[in-house]
C-alpha cells in the first residue's frame, strides 16, 4: 500500500546500518536530482503528444516509447523514475512488457509504473494488473487528470509552481480522494486525558 501512495521503497525493521546508510543515501540522491526521468510507452502519436504536453515541466524529462522493445532498449541506457504504459502495443501486452522489465532490472528497483489504458479489464485482468504495477488509470473523461497527479506523486514533484490549471488539476483530485474531507475527526491526546473533535 505504501508503494502506490507513492513511497519510494518499503523495509521491514529491525535494519542493518548498511541497509539504513543505503536507504538515506537514495533519499539524499534522488532529492539532488536536477531533473526527474519519466518513460512514456504509448504507440498513439496523438495520444503521446497529449501527454507530454501534460506532464512537461523544466524539472522533468520525457522520454517516450512507441513498442515494448524500444522500451526495453532504452531502459538499458537510462534509469527511470516511473513509466506511464499503455497496456495495448503492436509487439506485446503490458503484462509481458512488465514481466520482461523485472527480469532486465538486474539489482536496480524497477521504477513505479503506471498502466494507462482504454482497455476494458476484466476483474481477473485488473487484480493482476495492481499486483504487478503502481497504478491503473483508466482513459476516461477525466483521466487526464488523475494520471497528472499520480505522476506528479510517484515523481516526488512540488506542484506549488505548476500553472493556475494544473493546480487545480490536481487539487481537485486530491480533494475528491481525500476521505477525510468534510468529516469530524476525534483526536484523543493520551498525554492530556483530554478528547476533542477537529475538523
Amino acid at each position: 500500500l505504501a508503494l502506490k501512495r507513492g513511497a519510494r521503497s518499503f523495509h521491514l525493521k529491525p535494519l542493518s546500518k548498511d541497509q539504513l546508510d543505503d536507504l538515506f543515501k537514495d533519499i539524499i540522491d534522488f532529492s539532488n536530482k536536477e531533473k526527474r526521468q519519466l518513460l512514456v510507452i504509448e504507440d498513439n502519436e496523438i495520444e503521446s503528444s497529449q501527454i507530454i504536453k501534460l506532464l512537461q515541466e523544466d524539472n522533468i524529462e520525457i522520454t517516450t516509447a512507441s513498442t515494448g522493445k524500444m522500451a526495453l532498449d532504452v531502459m538499458k541506457e537510462k534509469q527511470f523514475d516511473t513509466i506511464i504504459l499503455d497496456y495495448t502495443l503492436p509487439d506485446t501486452s503490458g503484462i509481458e512488457l512488465i514481466n520482461k522489465m523485472n527480469k532486465n532490472r538486474k539489482k536496480v528497483p524497477l521504477a513505479p509504473i503506471i498502466i494507462y489504458s482504454a482497455k476494458d479489464f476484466s476483474k481477473d485482468e485488473l487484480s493482476q494488473l495492481n499486483k504487478i504495477s503502481s497504478s491503473v488509470v483508466l482513459k476516461d473523461v477525466h483521466s487526464l487528470d488523475r494520471l497528472l497527479e499520480e505522476t506528479m506523486m510517484f515523481l516526488h514533484v512540488d506542484y506549488s509552481k505548476f500553472t493556475v490549471e494544473k493546480r487545480r488539476m490536481m487539487e481537485n483530485i486530491r480533494m475528491k480522494n481525500d476521505i477525510l474531507s468534510g468529516k469530524k475527526v476525534l483526536v484523543v491526546d493520551v498525554s492530556e486525558g483530554i478528547a476533542k473533535p477537529y475538523k
